[in-house]
């Protein structure tokens, strides 16, 4: 009998050396659970969240110049049906959008009061694109903006993500009544530098040369697929540069796609000698071996993007068949070369010798 004592004991040391490692072990994920996550984490655990703000509506649009920013209060279900209430500070942001629409974009700001209780990373704001007008012509617009951006998630996740929002707009003032309208909320930029491993990159003039290879070849691709020349590299327009912080690669991530002709936006300007916003332009460096790599990878997802446009029911039939053809017609023309800048020159050029023929051989001048 006391033989077998000291074997009784190894085993209840080793029990309880077993059970002290489980509770460690289960404390270590429940610490992991409760790590901070970001606003937009939180905001975008559902494929569409329903909020309701509710603001001044009417001191909003009549400072929609202003830098100033307002108090608004946000109310969502969460996926757990948790309601949730957070005061929020709001004002009108952009330049054209600002002008050109009845409702501007947005940013919203979140104080520490929420971030701190509610256990979220200190990425306090994010920017909110809203409806632009009450015609059905702008939701539409705004949900081809919202896809675009997810179908830039498909290809690459050096990326802005977005959120999709359906949202009650509620005026304080009684005077305004707007009701439900679309929207999306777009990750902070410095979020997504982190979640990217890098910092966000503020130098000027920055050459096709400084990037990240496939970064760049990927980028301008995408901007040519979906007919955007609305971007910039040497002045930053409509892009953000990301720094790796281990190779210290230059990242290229685009954003405001709705002078793209994908979009189609009747508000959109055409540039470089374009006659219509629908045309294509490639504006990234000439590099053939990337631009190679590149085109594989968008052909290899083509069928993941066809079946993204066609499962997005929030959008028109005849809105989705729209840019089905555009994107279609992208892909038909990676076998041909590339329209750039040197093209519209020449095409421009070519028609100022053609009106100044026709001119002379009718008699008039120009």
């Amino acid at each position: 009998m006391r033989k077998s004592l000291p074997k009784f004991l190894s085993l209840i040391v080793l029990c309880c050396s077993i059970t002290l490692s489980a509770i460690n072990s289960s404390n270590q994920d429940n610490a992991k659970s409760e790590a901070p996550i970001s606003i937009f984490d939180r905001l975008s655990e559902q494929e569409v969240l329903e909020i309701s703000v509710r603001t001044d509506i009417d001191k909003l649009l009549v400072n929609k110049k202003s830098s100033s920013y307002q108090g608004a209060l946000i109310k969502f279900a969460e996926a757990d049906d948790v309601n949730a209430a957070w005061r929020v500070q709001i004002k009108a942001r952009g330049k054209y959008r600002n002008k050109v629409c009845d409702f501007p974009p947005l940013k919203v700001k979140f104080d520490h009061s929420v971030l701190g209780p509610e256990n979220l990373k200190s990425f306090k704001s994010l920017k909110l694109v809203t409806h632009c007008g009450d015609q059905a012509e702008t939701e539409e617009l705004l949900l081809k903006e919202y896809l675009a951006y997810k179908i830039y998630n498909t290809i690459t996740d050096q990326s802005l993500r977005v959120q999709l929002v359906k949202i009650n707009w509620i005026d304080s003032g009684g005077k305004h009544q707007i009701g439900e309208k679309w929207g999306f909320l777009i990750e902070n930029e410095d979020e997504m530098a982190q979640r990217l491993g890098g910092g966000i990159y503020e130098e000027y003039g920055v050459q096709h040369n400084d990037l990240n290879s496939q970064s760049a070849a990927q980028h301008s691709l995408y901007q040519y697929m979906i007919g955007n020349a609305d971007w910039n590299l040497e002045s930053n327009k409509n892009i953000n540069l990301l720094k790796s912080n281990t190779t210290r690669d230059i990242m290229i991530i685009p954003y405001d796609f709705d002078f793209s002709g994908f979009v189609n936006a009747s508000y959109a300007v055409t540039q470089y000698g374009m006659t219509s916003v629908q045309e294509r332009i490639y504006l990234g460096a000439s590099k053939s071996d990337e631009i190679s790599e590149a085109v594989e990878l968008f052909k290899s997802k083509k069928k993941d993007i066809i079946d993204q446009i066609n499962s997005f029911d929030h959008l028109s039939r005849s809105g989705r068949n729209d840019i089905k053809k555009y994107i279609r017609s992208f892909y038909s023309s990676l076998d041909k070369p590339m329209k750039n800048e040197d093209y519209y020159r020449e095409r421009i050029a070519s028609n100022k010798v053609a009106k100044i023929k026709k001119a002379g051989d009718s008699g008039r001048a120009l």
